[in-house]
């Protein structure tokens, strides 16, 4: 899969290359390379006109993979702000308040 995802990134197959991670996100045991397929995911999605709901899928694998990844869920905090999903929002600031310390708002 990572020589077919390598072929596909280097001949800006972008809709390839995002379904071959998003597969290999699901079979990679791995927590760290399935947050690495993940969080790469969003990122390809731009150049195709993503909806927001297909990063929105990207990122929560990504915190699948790493529950505490800050990253992904400031990048989620402002996907719901921009599309205005206000219970998501919610969701998403709740669970940034658990992974981030006073010190770390600092």
């Amino acid at each position: 899969m990572a020589a077919l995802a390598d072929f596909y990134r280097k001949e800006s197959r972008w809709k390839d290359l995002v379904s071959v991670l998003s597969r290999q996100a699901e079979v990679e045991p791995d927590p760290a390379r399935r947050w690495r397929c993940c969080w790469r995911w969003p990122k390809l999605l731009k150049p195709i006109s993503a909806t927001a709901g297909q990063a929105t899928l990207a990122y929560d694998q990504a915190l699948q993979a790493d529950e505490h990844c800050l990253k992904a869920i400031e990048a989620l905090e402002r996907l719901h702000r921009r599309t205005q999903a206000w219970e998501r929002l919610a969701d998403v600031l709740a669970r940034k308040s658990q992974v981030v310390s006073d010190g770390d708002l600092a």
